[in-house]
């Protein structure tokens, strides 16, 4: 029962889900009979709790890892071991949106690292990648510090040309992304880029990876769109020729390039990528898997961008719900997902609906980041009042908006860039 699970997180086709949950199942029943010998009852919990959270089942896999996790505290002296089984855990607690538990259980796996090995080996490195690999668990500041200490303990242990300096390129990359910094994320892509295609040849995934990253970058912050579409479309390439036309391996490159068409209004083929992006999740993860509700959202948001808005609204619907039945309702992603509802109500002229929904999101967010959180959904309840004619409540609403992503020091992000624009049109065609 454990080798046919040990090989990691399976996607399975929707007809193989129920098989799976009844393989999980048989799996629990082992485990639990498994008193007598502990260590491979622990191997087993934690298997079983990271194909859990493969499937999307993040509680069951947070209840089953913290048994492996308890088990292995008290049965075993392999501390490496015992870290390995809390970092499992904490990603299934991250993905709970439960992050101050995340960040413990992150930290304590990061010290029993460090206290085993010292502060500058390289399993401390992966260590700090993964508990810095979610943002809110950690921070921004402190996310990019531990991003910042890996990439300079790969860089001593194994150079600069080596493939795993080259993923701690791209974590650091990442962050700097996230921080608006994208002549700085750009360099880093671009390092990491260039290693990969020396030391593990020009069509590996992982020269598609920051092809798919680069992108992202030149696409989102207007740099160079023909260029991010080059990107694209060599990553897609390579990707395709490795793992077929049909592989969630695909789903980055298709939604960057889908977006990217319909931001050139070239709405046929970015349509087209957005129907192939869903049928792939609804084939790989099932109907009701978190991948499945994020394809759900993505279609909604492309169909509302080329006017369809009841399409839109239908697949909108279909996301939040599905959100709330694997989530529950006050989980931090149904905040964004009734944002992207409220945005098409609005459209639709439907003001009191969008207002509930997105007042709901607003509270989501500060409930879970405090009071200085929620300026994209600010923003959109910004364009909800000046679309119902209040221009003096949306202009208060963007300076709220544009005055958080300031207070974290996001001044050239991109969504600031979007919100002053929309501010400024705001004021040029009212007396404020």
């Amino acid at each position: 029962m454990l080798g046919m699970f040990e090989a990691g997180e399976p996607r399975l086709e929707q007809g193989d889900q129920v098989t799976a949950r009844e393989l999980l199942d048989r799996g629990l029943e082992e485990a639990n009979m498994l008193d007598n010998q502990p260590e491979l009852q622990a191997n087993m919990f934690n298997v079983i709790g990271r194909v859990y959270t493969g499937l999307g089942q993040y509680n069951s896999a947070a209840e089953v890892l913290e048994e492996a996790v308890e088990i292995q505290r008290h049965q075993s002296v392999d501390d490496i071991q015992t870290a390995r089984y809390l970092t499992d855990l904490a990603v299934a607690y991250t993905r709970l949106g439960r992050y101050e538990r995340a960040y413990s259980i992150h930290s304590e796996a990061l010290d029993l690292v460090m206290q085993h090995y010292g502060k500058d080996h390289p399993e401390v490195a992966k260590n700090m990648l993964a508990m810095s690999s979610w943002i809110p668990v950690t921070g921004i500041e402190e996310a990019a510090n531990l991003r910042k200490e890996a990439l300079q303990i790969r860089r001593d242990s194994y150079g600069n040309n080596h493939a795993l300096t080259a993923d701690a390129l791209m974590q650091a990359g990442k962050i700097e992304r996230s921080s608006a910094n994208p002549i700085r994320a750009i360099e880093y892509f671009v390092e990491a880029l260039e290693i990969r295609k020396e030391v593990l040849g020009p069509e590996h995934p992982d020269v598609a990876e920051s092809l798919t990253f680069l992108g992202d970058l030149y696409n989102l912050y207007e740099i160079d769109r023909d260029r991010s579409e080059k990107y694209y479309r060599d990553a897609l390439r390579i990707l395709e020729d490795i793992h077929g036309f049909n592989s969630n391996e695909l789903l980055h490159v298709l939604t960057g390039l889908a977006s990217l068409l319909m931001q050139k209004e070239e709405y046929e083929e970015s349509m087209d990528l957005y129907s192939r992006n869903l049928e792939i999740r609804k084939t790989v993860f099932g109907d009701s898997h978190p991948a499945t509700a994020e394809g759900f959202g993505h279609m909604g948001s492309a169909l509302k961008k080329i006017g369809e808005l009841e399409s839109a609204e239908h697949y909108n619907r279909k996301s939040l719900e599905l959100w709330k039945e694997l989530l529950g309702p006050d989980h931090i992603t149904i905040s964004g997902a009734s944002a992207s509802l409220a945005i098409t109500l609005t459209k639709m002229k439907r003001f009191e609906e969008a207002k509930i929904l997105l007042e709901r999101a607003l509270e989501i967010q500060e409930a879970y980041y405090g009071e200085h959180s929620g300026a994209l959904v600010r923003g959109s309840l910004a364009n909800l009042y000046r679309e119902m004619g209040k221009y003096g409540k949306a202009v208060e609403l963007y300076r709220e908006a544009i005055s958080i992503m300031e207070y974290h020091n996001a001044e050239d992000h991109y969504d600031t860039n979007r919100l002053e624009r929309e501010l400024k049109e705001l004021l040029a065609v009212t007396d404020l």
